[in-house]
């Protein structure tokens, strides 16, 4: 939402990290159900707008700084979490193959 926001204020820049940012943790979402369509269709719904950020950035004289360390962070502690509940989803399965 804030990425929506920062579009429609015309604030670029951080409207292209908000909105990659976003991108980035749909994709992580969709890589970890099994049913990602709808995760996959926000993604895509994003792109022409990052694209279009990116286009007004480069028109006003160019990127300054696009990735920052905060996003990488909660990129980590999404790859986690993610993890984690991979791991209880596997021992869950195989503790009622075990008891099935």
């Amino acid at each position: 939402m804030t990425g929506m926001l920062l579009f429609e204020q015309n604030n670029w820049q951080n409207a292209a990290i908000s909105l990659s940012s976003s991108q980035k943790i749909y994709n992580k979402l969709a890589d970890a159900v099994e049913d990602s369509e709808l995760y996959r269709e926000k993604h895509d719904e994003m792109t022409p707008k990052v694209q279009y950020c990116l286009y007004n950035i480069q028109s006003m004289g160019g990127i300054q700084g696009i990735q920052g360390e905060d996003g990488e962070t909660l990129f980590q502690e999404l790859d986690h979490i993610i993890a984690n509940k991979a791991t209880k989803t596997t021992g869950s399965v195989r503790e009622n193959k075990m008891g099935g």
